[in-house]
């Protein structure tokens, strides 16, 4: 199982690596990469004056995609061709396109034809993709919001003034940084802390911008990359320097890094030091791998567009890892008594291309799991602040509800799925 896992937690972080922007009419804001890695860091002595450190503004990245021509079949396991975002796919008769859209991508600037199948709103599912799911609207009800407590995150960089993020945000910098504008760091800090869409909406964020290795370019394409995870070994040790310049009541106590990794990789080594360091210093950094660090791993849950996210009969499992299980007779990549599940699939979140523009993905990656558990740890936090990371994650466990999967005329157990509810009401009594 381990061997699955660490071939998942790369395709974790590479299938969003695929839904980058392709401009089909390509100006200045269309960049990719930089020829060079850039480092702009804030004043660290000026934090806490009451105005969010923002070493550059990011702006958006504007597509202009226009009129889809041919409309994308399903293929096994290539799913990430029903690919709508930005499109005018208006001319289309979709009543027949049901299976296709169950892998949809979509925007706020996607051109709807009125022929769409009954089941198929687009509007409707983006607003339920809002939903972080698992009762944590019930708990933001109840006051348990993340308020006061403070998150790091590690990412591509951030569309720093989206209206999701841009109250939250206190300080952000960029440090080896060669991406341009891209979705990704804008998706996770939404997911983990965004005013309506994030597990810990009023949680404090902290953005370090940074790539995890060299993008080598020929001609301004890019020719390959190479992955080094020193350099986000040194983004950890910012952010431990970062915390050495904040209040007790304001220090971090969580980074989420969307990235999972091999311990053979460049620069492993290093970051999994550092990350202990973290731990030492009170600071859970959640990985696409923590079972390198902590005693858990991190998995992604899945949920028809239309199904309740509060309900945990709604969830199965995630799209990403269906064929996986499928091929498993033995069901061993499900089993075990340290998998944490939390959803992924059929989420809405903050999108780069405008300051109030949303994306949604039927089908997520592991890059999604990581915010949410961050924005949970965060609302637990709020909680019982001397909770610590190896209790947190020992009491997601003991607390976690076990669901049925169907598949086809099948039925399986799946354990682990986290229960935000219960692991509150553990710390209120």
């Amino acid at each position: 199982m381990k061997k699955t896992l660490l071939l998942l937690s790369a395709f974790g972080l590479c299938i969003f690596a695929m839904l980058i922007f392709i401009n089909d009419n390509p100006d200045e804001n269309s960049i990719l990469y930089y020829d060079e890695p850039i480092t702009l860091l804030a004043d660290l002595s000026e934090l806490g004056k009451g105005l969010p450190l923002i070493a550059r503004d990011e702006k958006p990245l504007k597509i202009n995609r226009g009129k889809l021509h041919e409309l994308p079949r399903l293929v096994y396991y290539s799913h990430f061709e029903i690919d709508l975002r930005s499109y005018d796919i208006s001319g289309f008769d979709l009543t027949q396109y049901e299976a296709e859209l169950e892998y949809a991508v979509f925007d706020k600037e996607t051109k709807w034809p009125q022929s769409l199948p009954e089941s198929f709103n687009p509007a409707l599912i983006m607003e339920l993709g809002k939903d972080p799911g698992l009762g944590i609207k019930s708990l933001h009800q109840q006051g348990i919001t993340g308020k006061g407590i403070s998150i790091a995150i590690i990412d591509e960089p951030l569309l720093t003034n989206h209206n999701e993020i841009k109250d939250n945000l206190r300080l952000y910098e960029l440090l080896h940084n060669q991406a341009a504008s891209s979705f990704h760091g804008t998706m996770v800090a939404s997911l983990a802390a965004g005013r309506t869409v994030g597990v810990a909406p009023d949680a404090n964020i902290y953005f370090i911008a940074s790539t995890p290795g060299e993008i080598l370019l020929l001609d301004g394409e890019l020719k390959e990359a190479k992955k080094d995870l020193s350099y986000y070994a040194e983004a950890v040790e910012r952010v431990l320097e970062i915390n050495e310049c904040l209040p007790e009541n304001e220090k971090i106590k969580a980074v989420s890094i969307s990235l999972g990794f091999d311990l053979k990789d460049k620069g492993a080594d290093k970051f999994h030091e550092v990350i202990e360091l973290a731990k030492e210093a009170g600071i859970f950094v959640i990985t696409v791998s923590p079972e390198h660090n902590h005693d858990f791993i991190l998995l992604g849950l899945g949920r028809s567009f239309n199904n309740d996210p509060d309900d945990f009969v709604s969830y199965d499992m995630a799209l990403m890892w269906k064929d996986f299980f499928i091929a498993d007779d033995n069901h061993n990549f499900i089993s075990g008594e340290n998998i944490l599940y939390v959803p992924i699939d059929s989420r809405t979140f903050a999108a780069c291309t405008g300051d109030d523009d949303y994306m949604f993905s039927a089908m997520g990656g592991n890059s999604l799991a990581v915010p949410w558990l961050a924005g949970l740890y965060a609302l637990c936090l709020q909680v019982n602040p001397e909770l610590t990371a190896d209790e947190f994650v020992k009491l997601a466990l003991e607390t976690s509800k076990n669901t049925i999967i169907k598949e086809g005329n099948r039925e399986f157990l799946l354990q682990g799925v986290t229960n935000p509810g219960a692991i509150v009401e553990k710390l209120l009594n």
